[in-house]
């Protein structure tokens, strides 16, 4: 059996591009998120705040987008799935050898292992348990097509007969009905120059659709850093080394893991990779060790705050323009300063809720649907100082995203009245004039 999903090794691949479509009550759009599995339980936990998911939600549904490993994946009809069940499937064709993968693809063209045509619903459970059953499959290299096979044969004399025929009578051999009689014998599959034969493949039961067998180490991590020993020259000649650390973390621990890279500190050592929970900062707005500080008591705010507090504090980051760790901390401390309509899916959206604020709750707010530009519903936010983020719109530090605006102006209300004058008017004061 494969060596348990490890950090080490299922977040150097993403193996499942997976969309949520959730319809929010109440509101006119419907929400849309994806997210690349496996995928830590923060980074799960981002995936559903920006789709609006809440775990009591009925109208939900998942979406295969793409499984680069196993395409198939993507194109079948799925029984009922949990996210988690899906980001455990993610983890596991993370960490299959090259081999199983192409193992894994053969089996899934026999519909007999795995029924997926239009009509049958594929089970999440047996994917996840085929995914132990590859290891013992035949898998041979450098055939493309049944003369290939057939030429295996010959070469390793698998029919009983041949090992009776002469060498130099063995060109004589029809090498392309050898290798029909050996994929049928062996319910084989040709697939990417690779020949299995999947005949004695069985279902393992490790999982029996309730307990996920394997669980991870530091779930919570904020962030997650590789980190090695810094070289003295190229980067690869550390790389080899690296491991994953779980942010936050005590400055104790951290300088421990250093000294396991020979380094003082951990801001001596070479930071080749990060995962983050918080899309707005990875490796564009933190790329050295010299601002590990920053982004570990970070770390620590974050675990700390509220889900409200966390979906505004992603708001925020998103709206900032120039970001970096240690801005990004202070705005963590600043964030009491902000406010954020969550449920704003869209400009337009916020435009509604920003008028019903003014109305009488007796008001349908169907009537603005039709009638609302997009120009103006981004001039609302601009007049408001307010930008929409995927966590809704949030407002200007110190901003109230509720607060009366003009429609225009006040430069375009300074005109000359004169200017703006009816006939009737503009008569009456020549009248008054004379």
């Amino acid at each position: 059996m494969n060596s348990p999903c490890n950090r080490n090794n299922y977040l150097r691949s993403r193996t499942i591009h997976v969309e949520a479509e959730v319809e929010i009550p109440g509101c006119r759009e419907v929400s849309y998120a994806t997210c690349w599995l496996p995928a830590t339980e923060q980074q799960l936990k981002d995936f559903m705040q920006r789709a609006r998911i809440h775990p009591k939600m009925q109208d939900l549904s998942y979406h295969i987008l793409s499984c680069p490993p196993v395409q198939e994946i993507a194109e079948m009809r799925m029984d009922t799935f949990t996210l988690e069940e899906l980001n455990f499937l993610a983890k596991r064709l993370a960490v299959l050898p090259e081999q199983e993968v192409i193992a894994m693809n053969a089996l899934l063209q026999d519909d007999g292992i795995v029924p997926h045509d239009q009509m049958e619903l594929v089970s999440l459970r047996d994917l996840i348990n085929m995914t132990y059953g590859v290891e013992d499959l035949p898998v041979v290299a450098d055939v493309f097509s049944l003369r290939d096979l057939g030429e295996y044969v010959i070469e390793n004399e698998l029919h009983p007969d041949i090992e009776n025929i002469p060498e130099d009578c063995r060109y004589l051999l029809d090498r392309d009905r050898l290798g029909e009689l050996q994929r049928d014998c062996d319910e084989g599959v040709i697939i990417d120059g690779m020949y299995v034969a999947t005949r004695d493949f069985t279902m393992p039961d490790v999982y029996n659709g309730v307990d996920l067998p394997e669980t991870d180490e530091n779930q919570k991590a904020v962030f997650m850093l590789l980190i090695s020993q810094a070289p003295y020259a190229s980067a690869d000649e550390t790389r080899d080394s690296a491991e994953w650390i779980s942010l936050p973390i005590s400055p104790k621990e951290a300088d421990r893991i250093a000294a396991l890279h020979n380094e003082r500190h951990i801001e001596d050592c070479m930071l080749y990779d990060m995962e983050s929970a918080i899309p707005s900062l990875n490796l564009n707005t933190f790329n050295d060790m010299m601002d590990f500080r920053y982004l570990n008591e970070l770390a620590g705010w974050y675990l700390a705050m509220s889900q409200r507090e966390q979906i505004k504090y992603k708001a925020v980051l998103e709206a900032e323009p120039k970001l970096d760790a240690e801005r990004a901390l202070q705005l963590a401390k600043e964030l009491p300063a902000y406010e954020l309509s969550y449920f704003s899916l869209s400009p337009k959206e916020f435009f509604r809720d920003y008028v019903s604020h003014f109305t009488d709750n007796r008001f349908d707010g169907r009537w603005l649907d039709e009638i609302t530009e997009p120009v103006v519903a981004d001039e609302l936010l601009r007049k408001l100082g307010a930008t929409q983020t995927e966590y809704g719109v949030v407002s200007a530090y110190g901003g109230q995203l509720f607060a009366p605006v003009p429609r225009f102006d006040e430069q375009a209300q300074t005109a000359d009245p004169a200017e703006d004058a009816t006939d009737e008017e503009a008569d009456e004061g020549m009248g008054m004039q004379l």
